[in-house]
């Protein structure tokens, strides 16, 4: 290929790419104007429910059994934490923490909770 070739190649491609970029803008410019709602990615938030005395009981020795490794106590719950998740065992046991400190209750198993 010539020097003449190669330029020739050069500047049909910066055309290519000049009005593609020019085609760009024109579409940006479009999907700029779609709006997202902004609540369509939001969870809905769950209604809250109270800690019964017997989930807080399974929950102590669940933690008796294994520490704080929570999917393992909600996998081998016999019932009562059945509707609970993971992260609510680790957010109850954390308050629960928090509470007993608070109220000067001995901490027990829950001094294995974060925070």
């Amino acid at each position: 290929m010539s020097d003449g070739q190669e330029n020739n190649k050069i500047s049909s491609s910066e055309d290519v790419l000049d009005e593609s970029f020019h085609t760009n803008k024109t579409v940006t410019k479009r999907s700029s104007t779609l709006l997202i709602p902004q609540n369509k990615f939001k969870r809905k938030k769950q209604k809250r429910i109270e800690w019964t005395q017997e989930e807080l009981e399974e929950l102590e020795e669940g933690m008796e059994k294994f520490g704080t490794n929570w999917t393992l106590i909600l996998n081998m719950s016999s019932g009562p934490l059945k509707n609970r998740t993971n992260v609510q065992l680790k957010d109850k046991a954390r308050n629960e923490k928090r509470r007993r400190e608070r109220e000067g209750i001995p901490l027990g198993i829950f001094q294995k909770a974060t925070g």
